[in-house]
């Protein structure tokens, strides 16, 4: 059986944000031109259009010095899938078709009375519905289909870690239909220093114990991410952070090009930073003109 889809609050039927349309046309003359600088001026007179200047400034008018031509990732066409690695929050954003029972009253004849019961019915909720659909997010996670779809047609190989998935494991609503993330491969990688510890089943609250081990961990890079990561505030050590400094750490330590985020300050802080990651923290629309491709 099919589940009915929970009409929009703004639309009872599937629509492309406008914002999210004009970043899509955005990538595809960036794809068509062959180079991001071809892209600049097409990308100018889009944003001019109203309504993404944010987004569409940083993809095209910044986009020669955040992607120059002499440092792009091999290009996928000479059977070099550029490595990415993906943090937690792209997870979080494709989880779009959550299976859920929706509470309606209605009126049945039971024993020759009129009585009033609950009848669960089935739906398809999408959490990211909640998001503005004028906003500079919106448009973003609208393209992780196309992203998870770079790993299925060879363009990409996605990496993880088993901290992620430690991670994933506190994140509510993730058992969207669509698989995780799309469904989009992954390969599982290992840290930068081996170790070992009881994930579950011990003492203490797993989350907590993640926690704890990572923000003993004493290598020299690491504290240095932690740093650029933000995770030092005063005397605490911020838990969100700590873990994007270990993400970091690890896509640094796996020769990743990319880290796909969703967490703009993220990215604006690394790159920004003195010793930042080699690894350069993107949104989904970077990485899709980082690759030059886009449908």
């Amino acid at each position: 059986m099919t589940l009915p889809t929970v009409p929009s609050a703004k639309s009872a039927t599937h629509r492309i944000p406008p914002v999210t349309r004009r970043l899509r046309q955005a990538l595809a003359a960036i794809r068509d031109e062959g180079d991001l600088s071809g892209a600049v001026l097409g990308g100018k007179q889009l944003a001019k259009m109203g309504g993404l200047a944010p987004c569409l400034c940083e993809l095209t008018t910044g986009a020669r010095n955040v992607f120059p031509q002499e440092v792009r990732a091999p290009s996928y066409s000479e059977g070099m899938p550029a490595k990415v690695y993906l943090d937690t929050n792209v997870y979080k954003f494709s989880a779009t078709q959550l299976p859920r029972l929706r509470v309606e009253m209605k009126e049945v004849s039971w024993g020759g009375r009129k009585q009033v019961l609950p009848l669960h019915v089935p739906i398809i909720v999408d959490p990211n519905e909640r998001i503005d659909e004028a906003s500079v997010l919106r448009a973003e996670v609208d393209l992780l289909p196309e992203v998870a779809g770079l790993a299925k047609r060879g363009f990409a190989s996605f990496l993880i870690s088993v901290e992620t998935q430690v991670e994933l494991s506190g994140i509510p609503d993730l058992d969207s239909q669509t698989g995780y993330f799309y469904s989009a491969p992954h390969t599982t990688v290992q840290p930068p220093v081996r170790y070992s510890r009881i994930l579950y089943g011990g003492p203490e609250d797993p989350l907590e114990a993640q926690y704890r081990f990572l923000r003993g961990l004493d290598d020299p890079r690491f504290l240095e991410l932690r740093r650029i990561c933000g995770a030092e505030q005063g005397k605490e050590v911020n838990r969100n952070q700590l873990l994007d400094a270990f993400h970091c750490w690890c896509a640094e330590y796996h020769g990743c090009k990319y880290f796909l985020s969703l967490d703009f300050k993220l990215a604006r802080m690394t790159a920004s930073a003195r010793n930042r990651p080699n690894c350069r923290v993107v949104r989904p629309s970077e990485l899709l003109a980082a690759l030059a491709v886009a449908d």
